[in-house]
């Protein structure tokens, strides 16, 4: 079968192929970049939760251990709880197989949104991954009892999706904290201590770099901090990521532009040793994207003890809260003013610092584990984990 895929794909014209597998890249990054929140959050919710009369066990879809020789048919009570934290949109028929299980075994089904950007704002996605996942929510919808998502942002656009459909939802939408930091319990991370790749002063921009990120907003705004200020006065902006796709233009105007002068590096796919390393030997942190389901570079850089300039929208503001610094993504001038304000005021960047290292408490990924469980536990039609 694989062969006769390959083969298939083969013959097809260089533009749609290479489509494809940007697409299929970027979801296996997607999905892979919440496989640290995925198995904490497991960890919890495998836990019973009778500590309120519910009975039941939360099953993690397609990974609750089953004892050896049981299958998911015997191991299943009514009354437990199906739990889909993972991605499942692109599996042919999944609405149909959680209804069939819901029905057949008195299960409840609960759903984890990260985001419905491929609803909100398809220009950014392949129109068949917008096909798709459009199929899948709306069938979804009808088959879940509860409902999660992790920032107030995306509980808003699914419940205001919803709505627009004319699907009713089970209750409201529950919002779950996201744990920080890349360890088990939110803690300061401690990767090896390897020496960042990039020497001097430098800003960090942590993500993909594509099209939705706006990586491209820096570019110009480098252009015009390395045109009026005094060379050793700008520092280098480093892109830590893979290179992803709709960036063509903007990766060539930086060859064409020679990176800026040497003042803008990428650091393709880093390791979490170098990203830590990064993260240390930053001056601050950049986050310019158009659309967020919570903003994991945000936290992370926080985590570290570094200031964060990033966008003021969607999701974004409630990963910075009051330690970050904002501005409109569609507005160039609005991010030079409050980046060059950055960079030229050296005392007032390292009072941020202080504030941040201060003031920022990280979040344990078993709060994440804990809120869902309220929410499993909340009666019918109740709001909890964080509902403004």
């Amino acid at each position: 079968m694989a062969d006769a895929i390959a083969t298939r794909l083969a013959s097809w014209p260089p533009e749609p192929r290479q489509r494809l597998a940007a697409a299929a890249l970027n979801q296996c990054q997607a999905i892979g970049s919440f496989a640290l929140f995925l198995r904490h959050v497991g960890q919890a919710l495998v836990r019973p939760f009778r500590r309120s009369g519910a009975a039941g066990v939360a099953r993690i879809a397609g990974s609750h251990p089953v004892p050896k020789g049981q299958g998911f048919a015997e191991s299943v009570r009514p009354g437990d709880v199906l739990m889909v934290i993972g991605a499942p949109w692109f599996q042919p028929n999944y609405p149909a197989m959680v209804a069939k299980a819901r029905s057949r075994h008195g299960m409840r089904v609960g759903l984890l949104i990260y985001d419905i950007i491929p609803l909100r704002r398809p220009e950014w996605c392949d129109r068949g991954l917008v096909r798709v996942f459009r199929g899948w929510l709306l069938a979804q919808l009808r088959v879940t009892d509860v409902l999660f998502a992790i920032s107030r942002a995306s509980a808003d656009d699914l419940e205001r999706y919803a709505a627009r459909q004319g699907i009713p939802l089970a209750g409201p939408v529950h919002v779950i904290p996201v744990g920080t930091g890349f360890g088990t319990d939110g803690a300061h991370p401690t990767p090896g201590e390897a020496r960042p790749p990039v020497e001097g002063d430098y800003a960090l921009v942590v993500s993909t770099i594509e099209a939705r990120k706006n990586h491209t907003l820096l570019f110009r705004v480098w252009r015009r901090l390395v045109a009026e200020l005094p060379p050793e006065q700008v520092p280098t902006l480093v892109f830590a990521g893979r290179v992803g796709w709709l960036v063509d233009d903007l990766m060539q105007q930086i060859e064409n532009a020679d990176q800026l002068g040497g003042k803008l590096r990428i650091v393709e796919d880093p390791s979490d040793d170098t990203l830590a390393a990064l993260y240390r030997g930053c001056l601050f942190t950049l986050f310019p994207s158009f659309y967020e389901g919570w903003g994991l570079p945000v936290t992370e850089s926080l985590i570290f003890g570094k200031p964060c300039v990033i966008s003021n929208t969607t999701s974004l503001p409630e990963a910075g809260g009051a330690l970050a610094r904002y501005f409109d993504p569609d507005d160039v001038g609005d991010a030079y003013r409050v980046i060059r304000d950055t960079i030229t005021d050296r005392a007032g960047l390292a009072a941020w610092q202080a504030d941040v290292r201060a003031r920022f408490t990280p979040t344990p990924w078993s709060a994440s584990g804990d809120a869902m469980l309220a929410g499993l536990d909340a009666p019918p039609g109740a709001a909890s984990g964080g509902r403004a």
